[in-house]
């Protein structure tokens, strides 16, 4: 039985970085590492990202995840300093959407060597779709650099505003649990 990534990349999965597979292969693994967070400068977008409660701006955060199979697709539970984040990820064919609280993102993936790269194409707010000038803005990349799984995830409202930018790195924990 093939994984969620496996599914929507097909063969183009095979190709990506050995790390990146074992990411999105090997499920209830505890990935941990370091990741700088940047916020938006206007505070009434930092008050709302204080109030989704995503996480907090800082340099060299400790950060860990783990995947986990459920129904249909992976949950996904990230951890930045003190800030917990999930979000449930699933494919519809081979679209591949993720969900938190009220939003569902479809996203595109693509590879491009051994590298995994992700972008938002529609945003669905209690299942009503956002025009694309409030939608959310997401571009995200993984790709294994120096023996690490790197991410690079940008977050924004339409073209104009910068929300929210977290990068870093990731190990696998060597079979220690998340905290």
């Amino acid at each position: 039985m093939s994984t969620l990534y496996q599914h929507v990349l097909g063969a183009d999965y095979a190709r990506l970085a050995p790390l990146l597979q074992t990411l999105h292969s090997h499920h209830d693994l505890c990935w941990q590492g370091l990741a700088d967070v940047r916020w938006a400068s206007q505070r009434w977008l930092r008050a709302l990202l204080w109030l989704g409660r995503l996480p907090a701006e800082g340099r060299d955060q400790p950060c860990s995840i783990t995947l986990r199979e459920q129904a249909g697709g992976e949950l996904w539970q990230r951890r930045f300093g003190q800030r917990r984040m999930a979000s449930a990820q699933h494919a519809d064919g081979a679209q591949l959407y993720e969900s938190f609280g009220p939003f569902r993102l479809q996203l595109a993936s693509t590879r491009h060597r051994n590298t995994l790269a992700q972008h938002s194409t529609a945003t669905h707010f209690l299942g009503i779709r956002v025009p694309a000038r409030w939608a959310l803005r997401v571009h995200a990349i993984e790709r294994e650099y120096d023996g690490r799984l790197h991410f690079d995830v940008r977050i924004g409202i339409g073209q104009e505003l910068d929300l929210l930018h977290y990068q870093g790195w990731l190990l696998p924990a060597g079979g220690a649990p998340c905290r």
